[in-house]
């Protein structure tokens, strides 16, 4: 049973609401608040169980009369609608319409509910992820519908360690040899073995006993000669010492002695200095005395001469007094008038007589004045005179008192001098200076004479050590002559033993045992052997048994199985495996083998768990018949990214099934993932905006008009290639991902498993046959580490197995032949065919062709029927809708680059292009094309670049809920609203630019809009007026830092093609207003 469509007429918020037509697999509703959500699950569980007191009073708004609705259900027999009302005071009234009108009884569907209690529904059925999962219920509903989900609870830590221990027999008994003879053949050989070496032994012991009495004797002379050479040794150590010690000595001596020498000649030297110094210093101060001498007895000879002219002292100012009074007078006369009663007298005569005298008395005062002068300057000459001489004296005294100091200490130099003279050296006594006579040589003779007396004394000193050296030297080598000749008849004496023992190794009887010997070693040997298998083989018995008691207590069902495959999808292969015991505890593994509690778990881990359990036991229930449509509300709440994804690809494949599932989710980004995979994703109305009648968008269909695009847009192409050459460009090969498209995901990088490169450098190949298995097309984390398991490491081993083989060693996996052949297939495609992508591998083999030959072979018809076949599967819908000129480029690429395949080991060579001449065109109609814009104006705000789930719940609460409400937004004021210290003016300005050259230009998707805004060019026109390789400059810098890989997130680098094609793209931007 599945739900066709829903009508509400009054439940809750809601009313004439309808929604439907819903489609076999998964449908998508998103948005609204989640009561009303809630709501919707509600409705759709009263309706077929009843709605119950407790509903009808909650849901019933007040002035409605009553609540329900009708619910059109697809059912074998054809279409069901189930009508439904009740007004919550126990009237509640059902109809049930069929095919010939309405039922009379609610038989039919209490058929299509296959007994399924209400409660069963709840747990099973319908799951709240805004809730804790009642994962306890859930098993509890489970054993009520007598589905086995206890098991897995066996102790299987005990498995693997017994497996491994079985191998390590089985490869020992693998390596046992099997011998020629039986167990009791070999205990009977080596009974007589021992038997004959017995014997042998015998007849050689006592010959041996003559040889060892003979060695030992040897070895005692050996061992007093070995005693006596380390007696020798320990005296040739004693004298080497002694010898080092004597060494030392004279060195020391000698050092000594050269020290000595060196301070005797330094002090003499120093003693010469002193002498030379204070002879210098004498004759200066001689000098200096008798110049003083000479001043003083000239100065006393003036000093004599002042005396005798010396008439006392006399005042030269008296003189002067005089002087100036004859000049005063002299003066009066000169001015004085011509009197009254002789005027013509002439003054000049009347005063001549007396200006005679007065001038002859002037002369007479001046010559005195001179004489006066002259004899107070002789005075005070003669009292500097005297002063100086008193000078001189005291100066002479000191003199003579210094130079006597000065020569009493010269004195005791020379006497220190003379007591280090050599004999016969000795200074006169009679003088004060040193003697120059040749019975007494000047003290700097004395250094030959000197260092040759002292030279003897060393020398005499050096020669008794010389004599003591040379004496010890004479007995250490008559030493090491005497331990030579000891050691060379100790190595004689062990040649002796040697020879001896060589002579016994030669003896044939000694052989003879030696050979008995070791044929009972080998005897012994394989008798252990042979208790080895028997041993082992009782082993392996006893493990194979215990390895199967314990299989069959720790195998769980196939729920448990089923659910575990899904759990290790949805976590990414982080949890491994669920475990139910008996008391209905659910325990899950781990990777790193850890067993955890549901407690354990985050809170995302214990919905996938949870969802995981969910499924398996619908997807039983379904095996027994009962098939109900499956309720799940924020499914994606706590997951996004990659694991988001993978959830929405379980869910997907699990609707492949024949499995409805509604989703109720709340916002359109958690829907992506689904709206990726083609399936239909829908709005909620408001339930304050529902107009009368309001029917909800269907799921597209495709028509015969549709199915035949493909070869419209195949026409195009190829006349496109007919007028350009074969070889695609680079662009073609950065194939982009539509939403919707089947194109190979970006994986996410494990720890331990490197990132998928887009293409090796210097080769045509998406896949080498040295590449690792997971990176083979359709297989993921955990299938490649199944097959792993079983010796398949890289892609050559899956190319080269045995499928049946493999397929049975698989089959707990639910891995089949068929899948591994197409597995096969789509590697040997991608490694031989140059350029074809691991997309391009899924849809040939889809369509049938598997080998290159076959691709080679086919011709353009056959290929246009087998695309139209594969077009209407549902794969094929997802392809039309979502397929750009990129994908359908390729398929002319497919059937040119098969006609230039490489050999099997020449994939490592150069590249290979198909030459013009082999190239097959596809000749069809070339009109209808159109240019695709990715975004536009009314697009809710999650499609818009850089835009997340959480980013646009927090603008829907600011108003902003289309691309529109962001390009009219104010950036200053959202960022003040938000208050998020990472969402700042500038980043919405960013977001703002990076949406409109989405909305303006064609074929541009967001993560190119991100780049360009983080290159500057934020407008069409200026993209348009850009320099293709000058951007791409810009590109490559950015595209390599931390921020590149964040917006590209796995993708491709935009290269040169591709960064024109945005260049052409720009040139056709729409304006804003018509996006």
């Amino acid at each position: 049973m599945q739900i066709a469509k829903l009508h509400i007429d009054r439940f809750g918020a809601w009313s004439d609401l309808v929604l439907g037509p819903f489609s076999s697999g998964v449908n998508v509703y998103w948005g609204q608040e989640r009561p009303h959500r809630a709501a919707l699950i509600e409705f759709v569980r009263g309706m077929l169980f009843g709605f119950g007191n407790a509903t009808a009073t909650d849901r019933l708004r007040p002035g409605d009369r009553d609540l329900g609705g009708s619910l059109a259900l697809n059912v074998p027999s054809g279409l069901l609608i189930v009508h439904r009302h009740d007004s919550g005071e126990h009237r509640e009234r059902l109809i049930v319409e069929g095919d010939h009108g309405p039922l009379l009884n609610a038989s039919r569907l209490e058929s299509l509910i296959d007994g399924v209690q209400p409660t069963v529904f709840d747990r099973v059925f319908v799951a709240d992820f805004h809730q804790r999962p009642d994962t306890s219920g859930l098993i509890g509903a489970a054993v009520q519908q007598g589905l086995p989900v206890i098991g897995g609870h066996g102790d299987a830590s005990r498995l693997e360690p017994l497996r491994q221990r079985l191998d390590q027999h089985r490869r020992l008994l693998s390596e046992l040899a099997a011998g020629d003879l039986s167990l009791s053949g070999l205990l009977e050989r080596r009974r007589r073995l021992r038997l004959e070496i017995e014997a042998i032994e015998a007849t050689t012991q006592q010959r041996t006993d003559r040889d060892n009495q003979r060695r030992r004797e040897l070895q005692i002379e050996l061992v007093e000669l070995q005693q006596h050479v380390d007696q020798l040794q320990t005296e040739l150590r004693r004298l080497d010492a002694e010898l080092e010690t004597r060494r030392d000595e004279r060195q020391r001596k000698a050092g000594e002695i050269e020290r000595m020498r060196f301070d005797r000649q330094q002090h003499v030297i120093d003693q010469r200095q002193r002498l030379t110094e204070a002879d210098a210093q004498l004759e200066r101060w001689r000098q200096v005395l008798r110049d003083v001498e000479l001043r003083r007895e000239r100065l006393q000879a003036d000093h004599e001469i002042d005396r005798v002219t010396d008439q006392g002292p006399a005042d030269p100012r008296q003189a002067l007094r005089q002087l100036e009074a004859q000049v005063e007078q002299l003066h009066a006369a000169v001015l004085q008038p011509a009197t009254e009663d002789d005027p013509s007298s002439c003054v000049c005569q009347r005063n001549r007589p007396q200006l005679a005298a007065t001038l002859q008395a002037m002369r007479e005062g001046i010559y005195h004045l001179c004489n006066q002068l002259n004899l107070w300057e002789a005075s005070a000459r003669r009292s500097e005179t005297t002063s100086e001489w008193s000078q001189m004296r005291r100066c002479e005294a000191e003199l003579r008192q210094a130079i006597q100091g000065l020569t009493l200490r010269r004195q005791r130099w020379a006497a220190e001098l003379t007591a280090l003279a050599p004999a016969g050296h000795a200074l006169h006594d009679s003088h004060t200076d040193l003697c120059r006579c040749v019975g007494h040589p000047d003290p700097t003779d004395w250094d030959e004479t000197f260092d040759a007396s002292v030279s003897g004394l060393d020398e005499e000193l050096l020669s008794v050590l010389d004599a003591e050296l040379e004496r010890l030297e004479d007995q250490r080598h008559e030493l090491l002559t005497h331990i030579d000749d000891v050691e060379t008849k100790l190595d004689e004496m062990r040649t002796r033993l040697e020879n001896d023992s060589d002579h016994d190794s030669d003896d044939p009887l000694l052989q003879g045992l030696q050979a008995k010997q070791a044929e009972l070693q080998r005897i012994e040997r394989q008798i252990c052997d042979g208790e080895k298998c028997r041993d082992t083989h009782s082993s392996i018995a006893q493990m194979e048994d215990e390895i199967r008691s314990l299989e069959a207590a720790s195998e769980p069902g196939q729920i448990l199985r089923q659910a575990g495959d899904l759990l290790r999808r949805m976590s990414l292969d982080d949890l491994q495996r669920v475990v139910v015991t008996p008391e209905r505890n659910v325990w899950v593994l781990h990777r790193n083998g850890a067993r955890l509690s549901l407690t354990d778990l985050k809170a995302g881990q214990q919905d996938q768990v949870h969802l995981s359990l969910c499924l398996a036991i619908v997807a039983a229930l379904g095996r027994r018949g009962t098939h109900l449509p499956l309720l799940l509300h924020d499914v994606l709440l706590r997951h996004d990214g990659p694991r988001a994804d993978a959830m929405a690809a379980v869910l997907h494949d699990f609707a492949r099934g024949g499995h409805q599932v509604l989703l109720l989710l709340s916002s359109g980004a958690a829907a992506q993932p689904f709206r990726a995979r083609s399936a239909p994703v829908r709005q909620l109305p408001n339930p304050r905006e529902i107009p009368l009648g309001f029917v909800a968008t269907h799921s597209e269909t495709i028509s015969d008009q549709q199915r035949q695009e493909l070869n419209h847009q195949l026409n195009a192409i190829a006349e496109e290639s007919a007028q350009s050459s074969p070889v695609a460009s680079g662009s073609a090969f950065n194939a982009e991902e539509f939403p919707g498209e089947l194109t190979d995901r970006v994986r996410v990088a494990r720890p331990h498993e490197p990132e998928l490169a887009e293409q090796p450098k210097g080769s045509e190949f998406f896949l080498q046959e040295s590449s690792p298995i997971h990176e083979a097309p359709s297989v993921d984390a955990a299938t490649a580490e199944r097959l792993r398991k079983i010796g398949v490491l890289y892609v050559r081993d899956l190319l080269r197995i045995d499928i049946d083989d493999a397929a049975q060693r698989l089959r707990h996996a639910g891995i089949t032949a068929a899948m591994l052949r197409n597995w096969r297939a789509e590697a040997l495609l991608v490694c031989r065919v140059p350029r074809l992508r691991p997309y391009d591998a899924r849809i040939l083999v889809a369509c049938g062709i598997t080998t290159p030959q076959q691709l080679d072979r086919m011709d353009i018809p056959e290929l246009r029927r087998r695309i139209e076949r594969f077009s209407a599967t549902s794969t094929g819908q997802v392809l039309l809708r979502s397929g750009n000129r990129d994908e359908l480029k390729r398929l002319i690429d497919w059937i040119q680059a098969t006609r230039h395949q490489p050999s099997p080991g020449s994939q490592r060579n150069g590249r290979h292009y198909p030459s013009t001449q082999d190239a097959v065109l596809l000749k069809m109609d070339s009109h209808n094309e159109t240019l695709r814009f990715h975004l536009a104006k009314s697009d809710p705000i999650e499609r818009a670049p850089s835009i997340g789930p959480k980013t646009a719940e927090r603008l829907a609460r600011l108003g902003i809920c289309t691309v529109a409400d962001l390009l009219n937004a104010d950036p200053d004021e959202i960022a003040g609203r938000l208050r998020n210290r990472r969402i700042q003016p500038k980043t919405i300005r960013r977001w703002q630019q990076q949406a409109i050259l989405v909305c303006r230009i064609p074929e541009l998707r967001g993560h190119d809009a991100q780049i360009l805004v983080a290159c500057g060019i934020d407008d069409p026109q200026r993209l348009a007026a850009a320099d293709a390789t000058d951007l791409w400059r810009r590109v490559q810098p950015l595209v390599a830092s931390p921020e590149g890989k964040r917006i590209l997130r796995g993708s491709s680098t935009p290269d040169l093609p591709e960064i024109r094609a945005w260049i052409a793209f720009a040139a056709q931007a729409r304006p804003l207003r018509a996006a």
